[in-house]
Order: C-alpha cells, then sequence, then structure tokens
C-alpha cells in the first residue's frame, strides 16, 4: 500500500497502483473526496485493508471494487 499527497489537497491511497474503494462506518467514500473531510483519527477504531476485489467481504463488494477495499471503523 501506498499513501502520498495529492497536488492540491488530500491524499491518495493506491494498492499495487490502484486506488481501492474507501469505506468509513460502513459507508463508501466518494473516490473524489478526502478521507479527513468525514472522520478525526482519534474517532477510528481499526482499518480493514483488502488487496483485490476477491477479499472484499460480501457486503462491501461493488462493482468498483476491482482494487480492493480499505474499511475504516469508528467509534
Amino acid at each position: 500500500m501506498r499513501v502520498y499527497p495529492r497536488r492540491f489537497s488530500g491524499y491518495v491511497i493506491e494498492i499495487r497502483n490502484c486506488s481501492p474503494t474507501v469505506y468509513i462506518a460502513g459507508m463508501r467514500l466518494p473516490r473524489d473526496i478526502s478521507i479527513d473531510n468525514f472522520v478525526h483519527p482519534l474517532d477510528v477504531a481499526g482499518v480493514e485493508v483488502y488487496k483485490s476485489a476477491i477479499e472484499v467481504p460480501g457486503m462491501f463488494a461493488g462493482l468498483n471494487d476491482r482494487c480492493g477495499a480499505i474499511i475504516v471503523w469508528t467509534h
């Protein structure tokens, strides 16, 4: 996994040069929105990282999850 700053704001998350889908508390985060706008680090209870679409749990699997998923759980 690689995390690097975007040109103007926020960060890009990649797994093998592919951007995974990010879920926060069970809700899909739009790809063009920064996770920083939705959750503060102190509110994070846990993080699950799935490297490919086949690993993503069924309740989170979607058509755009070919790059895997990152699931962030909050308090």
